[in-house]
């Protein structure tokens, strides 16, 4: 079986309509040679123990490159996949780096592009990741003092390798809500129903 370019992992808890939001807005891509990777978590394990389960699903990643979608965020540019391919057709870089819009601002900022990785300017939507360096760095994704901020830690340590390629894509690709944020909440029982069948989507 081809193995797909994309995987596009996503956490969740307790979500389920936001979830199937994310997940439509890849199912709208002008290009479909991806892998839903789908993390759930049925007890609310907490920001810290969501960043481990990245790497205990590691071996599940088959795609050439990775990218983190959770589930209250949506991708926006719908030829994303297409044209990350076309990017890395000649050049295999090992990170993209992107933007993301949060709260109807741009990350990182422009004082902030093309520079290393600043704390609260960057999150999981800004890079996308070679698989094998996905694998070998993914341990990285946690906070040595516990919480949040894994990813500011990973694309860290990922920027203090100088055997890596970086490219600087600018263009927004994912819209983020605020952790907490009601978003279109609407009470539907269809919706749980729906997230059980998504299990791990691969769709090329």
């Amino acid at each position: 079986m081809k193995k797909p370019f994309l995987t596009v992992v996503t956490r969740t808890h307790d979500r389920p309509e936001q979830l199937i939001h994310a997940h439509e807005t890849l199912r709208v891509q002008t290009d479909q040679d991806f892998e839903h990777l789908i993390l759930v978590d049925k007890v609310g394990v907490g920001i810290e123990l969501a960043n481990q389960s990245f790497d205990r699903c590691k071996h599940y990643v088959n795609g050439t490159y990775v990218y983190i979608l959770d589930d209250d965020d949506e991708i926006v540019d719908h030829r994303f996949i297409q044209d990350l391919k076309e990017l890395v057709q000649e050049i295999q870089y090992d990170v993209v780096m992107v933007r993301m819009s949060r709260l109807g601002e741009i990350y990182p900022p422009n004082s902030f592009w093309k520079q290393p990785p600043t704390l609260a300017r960057i999150g999981t939507p800004n890079f996308i990741v070679r698989a094998p360096v996905w694998t070998k760095h993914i341990k990285k994704f946690r906070n040595p003092r516990g919480g949040g901020g894994g990813d500011f830690f990973f694309i860290t340590s990922l920027f203090e390798n100088e055997d890596l390629t970086f490219y600087w894509w600018d263009r927004i690709v994912t819209n983020v809500y605020q952790i907490g944020q009601t978003v279109r909440r609407r009470k539907n029982a269809r919706a749980q129903s729906q997230v059980n069948d998504l299990g791990h989507d691969n769709s090329s």
